[in-house]
């Protein structure tokens, strides 16, 4: 086992990466995307078991799983071709929600191993990659490396220090959890497992290109006064629109930050369209969650309605916010 960081460092690095301007992109982004066609195939495993095996097959398939690999896709889908019936009981334990968690992560494991997939490490990226249909912020994927890596440089016992994949889930979300929580001591904000998560992987190296530069510091006073002047800006002009005193603290901060293209507007947009609505282009540094029904003609409903959003190009999102095109009722 390495020797953990001092702590100053540890947080210095998890500042870096959390507040990258990238991070969003490169770490939660396309994994709720993932998520969201998972849950599609979620959505089908009691209409039609067999279309949701295709619509995993071809979600793990993607360039937006990078946590099951292509050696393990192989038995996985083998196991779907030669025993659908077996794999889409398991997948409907796994994903039923009205069941104790750890026991139905214990009968997917168990159907895994049946399978062939003996390989806790292995049982673990399936399993926690497939949760990610229930949800990507508080079910998110588990490598066991990055994982072992990050817990090491805090100074916590690794996954490897539990048997069994049920327990190794839990303690890695109890990892996660501790993050949250103890970031706070430094001012830097993880605002769910999945920032949580993220911040793991860029700590394990997953951001190779993107060292943390020795010199850099993290001034959370300086990076506070920045976010709270544009958070004021923001709320001044959405407290002179009409119905802005019926709004209670939480839907203010919902709005202001949807307003400024952050926070959960983007996140549902992305999640119902998955790429670009009229051109297909998955580039998630491209991409814009376009209002349909502008803003300033919205009820504070609509202004967080995923319905009410388009996720479209640069260029499109442009014309369509200058009335240059539009679409009838059909989506043509």
């Amino acid at each position: 086992m390495n020797a953990p960081l001092p702590e100053a460092e540890f947080y210095r690095r998890v500042a870096y990466y959390r507040y990258h301007a990238e991070f969003d992109v490169n770490e939660r982004e396309y994994k709720i995307r993932l998520a969201s066609n998972l849950r599609r195939a979620r959505e089908q495993i009691d209409l039609n078991g067999s279309r949701a095996l295709g619509i995993v097959e071809s979600a793990l398939r993607s360039r937006d799983n990078n946590i099951v690999n292509w050696r393990l896709q192989v038995q996985l889908f083998k196991w779907f071709d030669k025993e659908p019936d077996e794999a889409i009981t398991a997948l409907k334990i796994l994903w039923s929600e009205n069941r104790n968690f750890d026991k139905r992560l214990l009968s997917f494991v168990e159907a895994l191993r049946t399978a062939g997939i003996r390989q806790p490490g292995a049982q673990l990226a399936i399993s926690s990659t497939l949760l990610m249909a229930l949800s990507p912020e508080q079910l998110p994927p588990v490598r066991m490396e990055a994982f072992k890596s990050a817990m090491e440089q805090a100074g916590h016992d690794t996954l490897y220090s539990v048997s069994d994949t049920v327990q190794r889930y839990a303690l890695a979300r109890a990892f996660m959890d501790w993050m949250i929580q103890d970031s706070q001591r430094y001012q830097i904000t993880l605002r769910d497992r999945l920032d949580s998560q993220g911040v793991i992987w860029c700590l394990s190296d997953g951001w190779k290109t993107i060292p943390v530069p020795p010199d850099w510091t993290d001034d959370p006073a300086a990076r506070q006064a920045l976010q709270d002047l544009e958070y004021s800006r923001e709320l001044k002009e959405l407290l002179n629109e009409p119905g802005s005193n019926e709004l209670t603290p939480t839907e203010k901060d919902a709005l202001v930050k949807a307003r400024r293209g952050q926070g959960k507007f983007r996140e549902a947009v992305l999640s119902y369209w998955g790429n670009c609505a009229v051109s297909n282009c998955s580039e998630l540094f491209l991409l814009r969650a376009s209002h349909i029904k502008p803003w300033k003609d919205s009820t504070n409903t609509e202004r967080l309605d995923r319905y009410n959003g388009l996720l479209l190009n640069p260029n499109l999102d442009a014309a369509f916010d200058k009335g240059l095109i539009s679409f009838a009722d059909d989506g043509k």
